[in-house]
């Protein structure tokens, strides 16, 4: 499988070429008579196996088949061992169809460069994406430059790509599938998820016991399905108030079928008290939709139960059993209500760790502070990686300590 180590960003691939955007594409512009490097990178790592490149090159309209076009070149070794390289001619690429494919073998685990050299012959456009595959793969990457998300997410969606992320299109639907796990991509809050979850790693933890996973703000499910991946998590129950999120949640989870037995999502929100709102929420987005709603946009009446009274049984019958409990906490400040309850219901010594981020716009009197508090009575060692620039929310992590605390 392809992967990309250390999180390497497609360095500047155009000195003085002009770099735009046609379509939704972002793609250098070379005009006709220019010689010289045109794209380098994207330095991709890759698994030993056979591969795919393709490049997208259009040459202009009144440029003549024989006309030389630009050289294209497979490089490894910071661009010092060269695989394959093909002069082109317009011919050549309209014979093509402006996608010229080339297959190459990566022998063993190296960084890979498709660089593109103008050749002071025609003027052409060719587009920055391009990232090698596998031969056996039954889509192409570069299919995805075709996708209304990725036109407005590019730079993001390549990064994602080039960080180990399959996508393809299916019909209008851009679908990725990124450590095991499949799901679609509809907005550019997606992408943001992505980059937490799967990027960042926000979530990743590694129990070392059995336990079960309980996912506040589950959202599309991507974090309950990292979740439920992981061995050592025997049950994930997963809560979202709104429907569209839990909507597409459900519609992810039966695209992993492996992991059907281990999901148990719930549509109701959490908090400290057991009540229904009518609340209006934007349905394009499936971040940032709090229990208290918006200002505009339609109105959805949402399920409310007191956080104690949930899970309070669930965290006693995992007890019972010999189980962890860790929690993942997300819920557009919801959480401080939900700690609150906790607190009051004792649960705080029952569960061994949290994954939270809080919401700094909930309210001027609350921080995370409120949050650290009761962890901190109940034995935690808190880890408070909240940057202090951003206006909108911080992220907390917190595992209780064997050597104190409330027992």
């Amino acid at each position: 499988m392809a992967s990309v180590g250390g999180g390497t960003v497609e360095a500047a691939t155009h000195s003085k070429f002009a770099a735009t955007r046609v379509d939704g594409r972002k793609v250098v512009v070379i005009p006709p008579g220019a010689e010289g490097p045109v794209l380098w990178g994207p330095y991709q790592t890759l698994e030993p196996g056979r591969y795919q490149v393709t490049f997208q090159i259009t040459p202009m309209a009144y440029a003549q088949p024989s006309d030389p076009c630009c050289e294209i070149d497979v490089t490894t070794n910071a661009g010092n061992k060269l695989l394959l390289r093909h002069d082109l001619s317009v011919r050549d690429v309209l014979a093509a169809g402006n996608r010229v494919a080339v297959t190459f073998e990566a022998g063993e685990v190296d960084r890979f460069e498709y660089r593109v050299h103008a050749l002071g012959g025609a003027g052409f456009r060719v587009d920055y994406s391009r990232l090698a595959w596998p031969v056996d793969r039954p889509f192409d990457p570069t299919d995805i430059a075709n996708s209304e998300v990725y036109a407005e997410n590019s730079t993001s969606i390549d990064f994602a790509r080039q960080c180990g992320a399959e996508m393809w299109l299916s019909g209008d639907t851009l679908f990725a599938k990124i450590d095991g796990v499949l799901f679609d991509i509809q907005c550019a809050g997606d992408i943001q998820v992505v980059g937490d979850i799967f990027q960042a790693r926000e979530y990743d933890i590694l129990p070392p016991f059995p336990c079960i996973a309980i996912d506040i703000g589950m959202n599309a499910g991507l974090a309950s399905l990292v979740l439920a991946r992981k061995p050592q998590v025997e049950t994930v129950f997963g809560y979202e108030p709104f429907q569209t999120p839990f909507r597409r949640a459900l519609t992810n989870f039966s695209r992993n079928p492996e992991l059907a037995n281990k999901l148990h999502p719930e549509n109701i929100g959490l908090a400290d008290r057991n009540e229904i709102l009518d609340v209006k929420f934007d349905p394009q987005a499936t971040i940032n939709n709090s229990i208290r709603g918006v200002t505009s946009g339609p109105a959805e009446l949402i399920t409310i139960r007191d956080a104690a009274s949930e899970l309070g049984p669930k965290i006693t019958a995992a007890a019972e059993r010999g189980l962890g409990v860790v929690m993942k906490v997300d819920c557009e400040g919801s959480e401080f209500a939900i700690f609150d309850s906790l607190r009051r219901a004792a649960l705080f010594p029952k569960i061994d760790a949290f994954m939270i981020e809080w919401h700094k716009w909930w309210s001027a009197e609350l921080s995370q502070a409120d949050l650290i508090a009761p962890l901190a009575e109940a034995g935690y060692v808190v880890f408070d990686r909240t940057h202090p620039a951003d206006p909108w929310a911080g992220l907390l992590y917190a595992v209780r300590s064997a050597r104190g605390g409330v027992a």
